[in-house]
């Protein structure tokens, strides 16, 4: 048996993240050039999901000083509920889809389908809330 016999390809069920279907195929033969492409793919995109959860984090503190600010208005019981309820509300929706894009970005960032580039110019276009940060698709 040579030694090119002995040696066994290594699986490719996953893609190595940040290269294509063909070049995680290519592995063992993979340069220098691919395994510096897949590592920065995978860096920008965990920057991208920091980014994403920074904005987040931004974005429902605003919402929790503007519910202190709103329940110091309040005169009555029935707004201060109001209010609770609004805010309670509004969390649990910037939750939900924050989590749907965390998840997304995550799946996208394993599964070696990360495009940063192409991201950044949807960024805009497919976040609804106002708020800036990496598109999913």
């Amino acid at each position: 048996m040579t030694s090119k016999q002995s040696r066994a390809a290594p699986s490719t069920a996953t893609p190595i993240p940040g290269l294509s279907p063909a070049e995680s195929a290519n592995w063992p033969g993979a340069t220098l050039n691919d395994v510096a492409n897949a590592s920065q793919a995978y860096v920008d995109g965990i920057a991208a999901v920091n980014q994403e959860i920074a904005n987040f984090l931004q974005t429902r503190l605003q919402h929790d000083i503007a519910l202190g600010e709103s329940l110091a208005r309040c005169r009555t019981l029935a707004d201060a509920s109001k209010a609770q309820s609004d805010w309670l509300r509004q969390a649990h929706d910037d939750y939900s889809a924050e989590t749907q894009k965390l998840f997304e970005l995550g799946s996208r960032l394993m599964s070696g389908r990360w495009t940063p580039a192409a991201d950044a110019g949807k960024a805009a276009k497919a976040d609804t809330s106002g708020r800036a940060g990496p598109a999913t698709k």
